[in-house]
């Protein structure tokens, strides 16, 4: 099957439309939230990126390749959104001095994570079925009316529970409208849905969330522990700023891999990943030397100073745009193919990287931190996409192995230097 730039379009249309409401109300926070209160909505969302990356591995990905299945897993991801919520709310009390457990903010935290839940349910059987344009209105409509509200309480100084309230109604929305536009493609079809199956698989995809979100997170705690809340809000700036874009460019293509690439024979299959890895290398270095270049000049022009100690920050930071877009990239391929096994350990290789790079490099201040996370992408894609190419070419493993070694002694190597330089060993 050959890359389709049409098909990519429309999978890109629903969530290039989302990630645009994302930056108008990114764009008001920006200016209504100080850089604490921005740290702090970054630290909640932590715990709902967890939520919502455990059932896209859980309910998602399972719907998207057992629709019929779709009536009985809708039903079981409310109990489980609602289990997970409370446990989520728990935890943010525990954890974080903003947040108390009887106030809005717990509140809307506990509706975000249990909406989440059977949204993945509904996004899963609109991909499985192909009805991309039915999956885009679904997804469109709820995000532009959550955004409205959100800037609309932001000017009336709401502070981060307008956003929370927006990622609510907009869960809310996807998940209860989504159900009726999903019922006519789930009709047909005898459900074999059992627990022992969906265990399975969701025991895979639970420890792959909890990897992904350890290893992307994780300077966030570091910095909040090591530093103070106004440098994890810029941080989480232009982290931010930087994920947009990457999400927007690189999230149709990567949906489109793991649907249409499964189909693929294996000299197809090839082509088209080295051929859309390549484009995407060239389109995000340039829109990062863009970014780098236009922040210092547009964002006074909207914020005053308010940001302007984020500016090193986009030059530390293009790296980990650049390598995290390739690296979703990499990892739909595994999905395509069903190579669960190698995500899971793909994720705990780049745990290890992680702590060895964030705790070494990271500690040195937000700068380093921002070139450890970048270093860190790079990494994890050369391992990641050489577990790819051993199941899809007939590269000499030997070669693929020195990849990985090469990456492993750059990484230890550097963990070396950097704990020499920070205790003097």
């Amino acid at each position: 099957m050959s890359f389709d730039l049409v098909k990519v379009f429309w999978i890109s249309f629903g969530r290039v439309s989302v990630q645009f409401f994302s930056i108008i109300v990114f764009f008001f926070s920006a200016k209504y939230l100080t850089a604490s209160e921005y740290g702090l909505f970054s630290l909640i969302t932590t715990a709902l990126i967890f939520s919502e990356l455990t059932a896209r591995e859980c309910i998602e990905n399972y719907v998207l390749t057992r629709k019929n299945d779709f009536a009985v897993v809708y039903k079981l991801s409310w109990v489980i959104g609602s289990v997970l919520g409370l446990l989520v709310v728990f935890s943010l009390t525990m954890l974080l001095d903003g947040v108390k457990f009887y106030s809005l903010t717990s509140l809307l935290v506990f509706a975000v994570v249990v909406f989440q839940w059977p949204a993945a349910a509904v996004k899963g059987a609109l991909l499985s079925s192909l009805a991309i344009k039915k999956l885009n209105k679904t997804l469109i409509l709820p995000s532009s009316i959550a955004s409205v509200l959100a800037i609309l309480l932001l000017i009336q100084n709401f502070g981060l529970d307008a956003l929370l309230l927006q990622q609510s109604v907009m869960w809310a929305g996807i998940c209860l409208s989504g159900y009726f536009t999903v019922k006519p493609f789930v009709k047909t079809g005898k459900s074999n849905f059992t627990i022992r199956e969906w265990s399975n698989h969701s025991f895979l995809g639970l420890g792959s969330a909890a990897l992904t979100v350890t290893s992307n997170r994780l300077d966030f705690f570091v910095i909040s522990s090591f530093f103070n809340m106004h440098d994890v809000g810029i941080y989480a700036f232009v982290k931010r700023i930087y994920q947009i874009v990457s999400n927007m460019l690189s999230g149709g293509i990567e949906r489109y891999l793991i649907v249409f690439q499964s189909k693929s024979s294996t000299d197809s299959f090839l082509k088209n990943s080295i051929k859309t890895k390549v484009y995407m290398f060239f389109i995000m270095l340039i829109t990062v030397v863009i970014i780098t270049f236009l922040a210092p000049i547009i964002l006074p022009l909207f914020f005053q100073n308010k940001w302007e100690d984020t500016y090193p920050l986009f030059i530390f930071m293009g790296g980990m745009a650049i390598f995290s877009s390739l690296l979703s990239l990499a990892r739909a391929d595994l999905y395509a193919k069903k190579e669960m096994k190698n995500i899971t350990i793909g994720k705990g290789i780049e745990l290890i990287i992680s702590v060895s790079l964030i705790f070494s490099l990271g500690l040195l201040g937000i700068e380093e931190m921002a070139l450890a996370n970048s270093l860190r992408y790079l990494l994890v894609f050369l391992i990641i996409y050489s577990l790819v190419l051993k199941n899809i070419s007939n590269i000499h493993h030997g070669y693929l192995l020195t990849i990985n070694l090469l990456c492993f002694s750059v990484c230890f190597m550097f963990f070396l230097v950097t704990i020499n330089t920070w205790w003097g060993i």
